[in-house]
């Protein structure tokens, strides 16, 4: 089981929620529920942050290396995200 789940909701809408958290967040598209989402986690006051990115970390690169991205494309997305 993925850490995050997306679904698609009525018309235009996605949710993801992330299974450790229940923090979720929506967008337009998949990838914009999942930007929400990342904004939240990354906003909110949780007691080990260290741990929390960690956990989060291995979760995106697990996923982006399922759906077929090479791994120097999954870790250059990684940094990406940490420079934001």
């Amino acid at each position: 089981m993925s850490a995050v789940e997306t679904t698609r909701e009525s018309g235009d809408r996605y949710t993801a929620v992330h299974a450790t958290t229940g923090a979720s967040g929506e967008g337009e598209t998949e990838a914009r529920a999942l930007e929400a989402l990342a904004e939240k986690l990354r906003t909110t006051d949780v007691s080990d942050p260290q741990a929390t990115f960690e956990r989060v970390n291995a979760s995106v690169r697990r996923r982006v290396l399922y759906r077929g991205a090479k791994e120097d494309i999954a870790e250059n997305g990684i940094e990406w995200a940490r420079s934001q």
